[in-house]
């Protein structure tokens, strides 16, 4: 089977005390694709030197402690070049801040929530959109995964498409064009990587969330290689 190379764009990485046996941002993330055909190459994309480029069969743009609350110019660099990703066609995950960069490159506004963060193990529901979205195939239409975020979109926007939602965070997860998905929560987080981030703060009790696995997959399978079942 042909290996996918992935582009891991990293807005940001972990102080020391956060990170565990799994390292930095771009070990959680190998080690959740695990398994997966796929090689993995992971690029700075907050202003420690040149964005990325090269030829790639899709990016990943990771989470990180910034705020697009207050976008400072990396952000912005970093949102055109991630707008221009997408317009050309490549296949696309932002998780968590890079769902909500994401968000912004096509024009959205990035909020403190004003019901509060989500943080531990988190309900998420398909909208009807998601339910037939290739990210979610064979998933929901309710399911549990990790959260660590204060920050929201405070709406879709740019033709952008909610796949899922819950009570406290309206877009949960969403689409820009056929190839490009944003989602809010951490589908690469292991239940020890939350509870580290969720420390000394209320959170919902931690358990495994095999759905954050399932989102990978697909994301590989249907959206990076355009399997059909």
């Amino acid at each position: 089977m042909k290996t996918s190379r992935l582009l891991l764009a990293l807005p940001g990485s972990l102080p020391a005390r956060l990170r565990g046996e799994s390292g930095d941002f771009d070990g959680w993330f190998e080690r959740a694709l695990g398994g997966l055909p796929v090689e993995l190459t992971a690029a700075r994309v907050d202003g420690a030197g040149p964005l990325p480029d090269g030829e790639h069969d899709g990016v990943i743009v990771a989470g990180s402690l910034a705020s697009l609350t207050s976008p400072e110019p990396w952000m912005d660099e970093a949102a055109t070049w991630l707008r221009r990703r997408v317009e050309s066609g490549a296949a696309v995950l932002g998780v968590c801040f890079g769902h909500q960069l994401l968000g912004y490159a096509f024009g959205a506004a990035v909020v403190r929530n004003p019901r509060g963060p989500e943080l531990g193990t988190v309900e998420v529901e398909l909208t009807p959109e998601g339910l037939q979205d290739p990210l979610f195939r064979g998933i929901g239409p309710r399911f549990v995964v990790q959260q660590t975020h204060e920050d929201v979109l405070s709406a879709a926007a740019g033709g952008a498409r909610v796949l899922a939602t819950n009570e406290k965070t309206e877009v949960q997860a969403l689409a820009v064009g056929p190839r490009a998905r944003g989602v809010q929560f951490h589908p690469e987080m292991s239940p020890k990587e939350a509870r580290r981030l969720c420390a000394g703060r209320p959170h919902a009790p931690l358990r495994d969330t095999p759905a954050g696995r399932a989102v990978l997959e697909n994301f590989v399978r249907r959206i990076v290689r355009e399997e059909r079942d």
